[in-house]
């Protein structure tokens, strides 16, 4: 698995894209192609996840269709089992280097690799249910922002003996924009805030690398049988006090199937 996130890490890291003359900076997957043989001018096109504007758009079609490679790969090295030897101690260089001694910002997803999170995710600590509660706004890093889904907000709480949370969606902006215009909820045409995908948080099994971290069940938290959430699992670690990290997978049977690290910080 170690081999597949350095592959996704290369892919969320491209720059310098162009669309028409208009150069553009990205941090993301962006995916080229070149336009239709009727219409020759030469020029390479490009779509990016995040960027749903003019010339920038392909079809859903063309998106299933990248992700049957990608699959096939998930699926030829999910059984090999990668001991990375830099995991032990790497985090605390990792978050003592960038993680506010100098002053980086922990929710800008550029100042990390899908490596750093996954050593950070390793030497985490188990959260409890009480430093889980509250609001938190969220990035996500990995191929899920192929279709611009980079930002939202995790609510959690406590119902009786069980501790629940659901995603509120919210409107996607740049790494540029974030601290100003980030985390803005979207409104449903019924006046109320959009929220997709309800999970019910279980405590640590101790199994596998990260046996010590919460995990967020989307198929327990009562979603409808036929939304494809329900597939996703969710494992949580406490960095300090305002952020955790998680790492999201599409569980197929005794599949994973990574699709994120993410990051969430407190909301005061």
């Amino acid at each position: 698995m170690l081999a597949m996130e350095t592959y996704f890490d290369s892919l969320t890291n491209i720059t310098g894209i162009e669309i028409g003359s208009a150069p553009l900076q990205h941090r993301h997957f962006c995916i080229p192609f070149r336009k239709n043989s009727d219409v020759n001018d030469g020029n390479i096109h490009y779509r990016c996840g995040a960027c749903l504007t003019g010339q920038s758009e392909i079809d859903v079609m063309t998106i299933r269709l990248l992700a049957i490679p990608v699959l096939a790969f998930v699926l030829s090295v999910q059984s090999v089992s990668i001991c990375c030897s830099q995991d032990i101690g790497a985090a605390a260089d990792i978050i003592g280097s960038r993680g506010g001694v100098f002053g980086v910002d922990m929710m800008d997803t550029r100042n990390f690799s899908l490596l750093d999170y996954r050593r950070i995710l390793v030497n985490g600590e188990t959260p409890t249910a009480e430093e889980l509660c509250g609001r938190w706004r969220g990035v996500n890093k990995g191929i899920v922002t192929l279709v611009g889904y980079g930002q939202f907000v995790k609510e959690i709480g406590i119902d009786g003996e069980a501790c629940f949370g659901d995603n509120v969606q919210v409107h996607q902006v740049s790494a540029e924009c974030l601290r100003a215009l980030g985390w803005q909820p979207k409104i449903a045409a019924d006046g109320l805030v959009e929220r997709r995908g309800k999970f019910q948080i279980r405590p640590a099994n101790g199994r596998g690398p990260f046996g010590h971290a919460a995990t967020f069940s989307y198929r327990d938290g009562g979603n409808p049988k036929s939304d494809a959430v329900r597939l996703i699992v969710d494992k949580v670690v406490k960095v300090d006090e305002n952020h955790l990290l998680g790492r999201a997978t599409a569980r197929f049977g005794l599949i994973d199937i990574p699709l994120a690290y993410f990051m969430l910080e407190r909301i005061e």
